[in-house]
């Protein structure tokens, strides 16, 4: 797991170099570790300068489920238990909070971006929010989703101490549908200057 975190967060801190982010965001600098987390769900790490942190995420996922889309998740996330084929209750919630210190940035400003994975049947949906110092921000993910996904929201502030962050995320199905499946996962949160991934889709899973 630590070699993970830290080969992913080298690659991270390569694409912030090349990026040509706001200079501004330089100028907040993130605690070395977190002063306070809901669970060990995601796991925190941050760049030696300080200017980048990820949280990794294992198992952070949920689903609504009548059969027909364990299969194709399955074969998407790879190496982790696949999910059940079962009946499931008709909504499904997880949610992960965590508080990051914040130090300098005036304003502050600190794009976040959210990778994961949603899969939706006809008579179904999903969706993440952020909150981030009491700012919302909902991404839906409609009927008929098949997406590895990168969704970015960017804090912007006068002055912040720290980062309150929440991660809530929902599958939900329309019991009168027969494809009322769904799956959604969220694998990993970067935060600093730049998007992890350039815009293409984060990693599907992380041990």
């Amino acid at each position: 797991m630590r070699h993970r975190l830290i080969a992913s967060l080298t690659l991270f801190a390569l694409s912030v170099a090349v990026s040509g982010a706001p200079a501004r965001a330089a100028d907040v600098t993130f605690g070395e570790t977190t002063s306070f987390q809901s669970d060990s769900t995601c796991a925190y790490v941050r760049t030696p300068d300080q200017i980048v942190f990820q949280f990794l995420c294992t198992g952070f996922e949920t689903q609504v489920e009548n059969g027909k889309i364990a299969g194709a998740a399955a074969r998407r996330i790879g190496e982790r238990a696949k999910p059940s084929a079962a009946a499931t209750p008709p909504i499904g919630t997880r949610v992960f909070s965590a508080v990051v210190p914040v130090t300098g940035g005036s304003p502050v400003y600190v794009p976040i971006h959210l990778s994961g994975l949603a899969i939706t049947g006809v008579g179904a949906n999903a969706a993440v929010l952020l909150r981030v110092n009491g700012e919302d921000k909902i991404f839906s993910f409609p009927p008929k989703t098949d997406e590895s996904f990168v969704r970015t929201f960017v804090y912007k502030a006068e002055a912040a101490s720290e980062l309150r962050m929440t991660l809530f995320i929902l599958a939900e199905q329309d019991s009168k549908e027969a494809d009322n499946s769904a799956f959604i996962s969220l694998n990993a949160v970067d935060a600093g200057k730049a998007d992890p991934n350039q815009g293409k889709p984060g990693p599907v899973s992380a041990k």
